[in-house]
């Protein structure tokens, strides 16, 4: 079952729509805590977003060298300048002090 849920209270999210979309329909596990391999990561971007897998191993290893770890949790993609960067249009930058912590972890 895909149904869209939204998280619920102790589970995280990511900075990335695309991975919080996942994770929001059990594509990924929902709680955002359990760490994702790169291959589960590239094989759902390309069966259910249509990625191509080279793309997505390129980003990931990307990641990898600007210190995301090699199996990460959605939180880990807060770092700053990895996934998370100052370009959003709908979010403040995480090292804002504007930043909602509720971007990260619901509480």
């Amino acid at each position: 079952n895909n149904q869209w849920i939204p998280p619920s209270p102790g589970q995280s999210r990511s900075p990335c729509p695309a991975f919080n979309v996942l994770a929001n329909h059990g594509i990924f596990p929902r709680d955002g805590n359990t760490p994702l391999t790169n291959e589960l990561v590239t094989s759902k971007f390309e069966e259910v977003l249509g990625f191509d897998p080279v793309f997505i191993q390129k980003i990931l290893g990307l990641a990898v060298q600007r210190g995301i770890p090699q199996n990460f949790t959605l939180a880990d993609l807060n770092l700053h300048n990895a996934i998370e960067h100052d370009a959003s249009l709908f979010r403040s930058d995480v090292n804002s002090v504007l930043s909602c912590p509720l971007i990260c972890v619901y509480a």
